[in-house]
């Protein structure tokens, strides 16, 4: 198995453009988790630096705008009393309502534009999914599933093996380069069976025979506002500072959305099917990989590494600051009666001293002091005359 190297600290894969397809698929009011799951999986992409335009969200109930919704416009994970929404202006819905169909997924993974109509059943221009063989694809499923399906607002239903098979077709188109196939659904990781198209890994909140359960309900809004699994893996986001568009260098998928999770938390067991790597082993994919726009992050440290460059060649080309001398005296013991005078050639290429040796007059010197006496006499003279 081939690894690649490293190409900056938040990412051991070569620069990858990163997409997300996040779908709910539950209609009705009851379904609200469901709504959140999706839309907090949305804000952490987006706000990690993924554009709208990588984005794809499929909403199978307008949820916020419900009647019976006592906080219109608002999507709470917390509770209420919490001020903060997962709804507001900023969310790009591309699919919704009765758009939010089988079919339609399957067009938007295959890239299947002339297929499908360009603007939905409200008028509304489609978005697709613009992806290659350098694209790392998120793929987040989250409403009501069984052994080896998932369901679309009670009407229809995707199997197992038909995801096996689209991904199949992905692959073959070289649509992606590796898949983080996620689910958060009852029995979620039998959705993931049978897949074998290669670097794609499955992680569902739930085995075979297991259930997924709401972490909580908000007795203002009288329902359960999110999953367990998903309200976990955002509340270990969140306690390690991740949230906020930044993501710890080294945090692995495995490490971030796998082993912190116990049964006893979840009444369920998180499954992670990793046999499907090749291109680098799976303790080498990183959150960061699916969940961060690694192109804008690599034309940072590219700005950055030319600024480090830049200064680092004005500092080369700058001209050297040559010592003049010494200016410390000789140690050389001299007469008394001469004192030194340090007077330096200074040459382009050579530093050398000259050192001339100059005589003065020294007070403690006999004939000096003669001299003053002397002196001193003939202004007595002058004095006593006047």
């Amino acid at each position: 198995m081939s690894t690649s190297s490293s190409s900056s600290p938040y990412s051991n894969s070569d620069v990858t453009n990163n997409h997300a397809v996040i779908v709910s698929s539950s209609r009705y009011w009851f379904n609200y988790r469901h709504i959140n799951n999706a839309l907090a999986f949305y804000q952490l992409v987006k706000a990690n630096g993924i554009p709208d335009e990588n984005i794809i969200l499929f909403l199978a109930d307008d949820v916020p705008s419900n009647a019976r919704n006592p906080f219109k416009n608002g999507m709470y994970w917390n509770g209420i009393d919490d001020s903060r929404t997962l709804y507001d202006a900023s969310i790009e819905i591309d699919y919704r309502g009765e758009d939010v169909t089988v079919e339609n997924l399957v067009r938007v993974l295959l890239g299947r534009q002339g297929e499908a109509s360009s603007t939905s059943s409200s008028g509304q221009q489609r978005r697709h999914l613009m992806t290659d063989e350098n694209s790392n694809i998120l793929i987040f499923l989250t409403g009501h599933g069984g052994d080896q399906f998932f369901k679309f607002q009670d009407i229809e239903e995707i199997t197992s093996e038909e995801i096996a098979s689209v991904l199949e077709e992905m692959h073959r188109r070289k649509r992606y380069k590796e898949i983080l196939l996620v689910a958060d659904t009852c029995q979620a990781f039998t959705l993931g069976d049978h897949i074998t198209a290669p670097n794609v890994m499955v992680i569902g909140s739930s085995l075979r025979g297991e259930s997924s359960y709401a972490h909580h309900s908000d007795t203002k809004l009288g329902l359960s506002v999110m999953e367990r699994y998903t309200h976990a893996f955002v509340q270990f986001l969140k306690s390690n500072k991740q949230i906020k568009g930044v993501l710890t260098p080294g945090l692995t998928i495995r490490k971030a959305m796998v082993e912190p999770y116990s049964f006893a938390q979840q009444r369920a067991h998180v499954g992670f099917r990793e046999d499907l790597m090749q291109r680098r082993t799976v303790d080498e994919v990183l959150l960061s990989d699916f969940f961060f726009n690694n192109q804008l992050l690599h034309k940072q440290q590219q700005q950055q590494q030319l600024n480090q460059n830049q200064t680092r060649l004005v500092s080369q080309n700058a001209l050297p600051i040559r010592p003049i001398g010494r200016l410390d005296m000789p140690t050389t013991t001299k007469p008394k009666s001469t004192a030194r005078r340090m007077i330096i050639d200074q040459q382009p290429a050579r530093e050398e001293y000259k050192v001339e040796l100059v005589p003065v007059y020294n007070p403690s010197d006999p004939p000096f002091l003669a001299a003053v006496v002397i002196l001193l006499s003939f202004v007595m003279v002058l004095s006593k005359r006047t």
